[in-house]
């Protein structure tokens, strides 16, 4: 499942400006960007996706070992749109 995951990260946030570097320990993932976190990490609690910071620009994600192919598509989706949206007021 981390490889899917780590797979679709890729594929979706590659385009988004903001995002600087991905990093992944199994199904654990970093994703640094220039987007201030502590309005991205409302937004997307707000959207249901639970985020924390690791450090001062970098999002943690800790999806269960038990997630699906359809909850991490989901939340991919999420986080695709609000980057999208955070880099786009960003500019």
């Amino acid at each position: 499942m981390s490889e899917y995951f780590a797979d679709k990260l890729a594929e979706s946030l590659e385009q988004i400006a903001a995002v600087k570097e991905i990093r992944y320990l199994g199904l654990m993932v970093g994703i640094e960007s220039d987007i201030p976190l502590p309005s991205l990490l409302k937004e997307l609690r707000g959207k249901g996706l639970l985020a924390l910071p690791a450090g001062v620009n970098v999002l943690r994600l800790l999806p269960p070992l038990t997630a699906s192919k359809s909850e991490i598509d989901e939340a991919v989706q999420i986080l695709q749109s609000t980057l999208k949206e955070f880099s786009k007021s960003a500019v």
